[in-house]
């Protein structure tokens, strides 16, 4: 339905393969395969220790599901934390005051 709803605005629709990228540590910039292309289990940096938690190798807590956001962000633009990405937006978001 959302992709019948985007066309008939003109938007494209990307549909993004999601893999281990809830498992895998964007800080290390862990390898990102895809289900069913590796014939060996992958062993990444950090573990997701809870449902909501995740603990990279030196120990730093953070939301798996920012960590799973990063690394799709990262599948889908392989090239967005470089010099010349998307990294400004993504990294340095802006608090705007509304009550003001």
């Amino acid at each position: 339905m959302i992709t019948y709803k985007c066309q008939l605005v003109g938007i494209n629709v990307i549909f993004q393969e999601e893999s281990y990228t809830s498992s895998s540590n964007f800080f290390n910039n862990d390898p990102l395969p895809v289900y069913g292309q590796i014939t060996e289990k992958p062993v990444f940096s950090g573990k997701r220790i809870k449902r909501s938690l995740y603990r990279t190798d030196g120990g730093f807590l953070c939301q798996a599901d920012v960590m799973g956001s990063y690394n799709i962000l990262r599948k889908a633009f392989p090239n967005a934390f470089n010099r010349y990405g998307i990294q400004r937006c993504v990294v340095h978001p802006r608090r705007i005051n509304l009550s003001k």
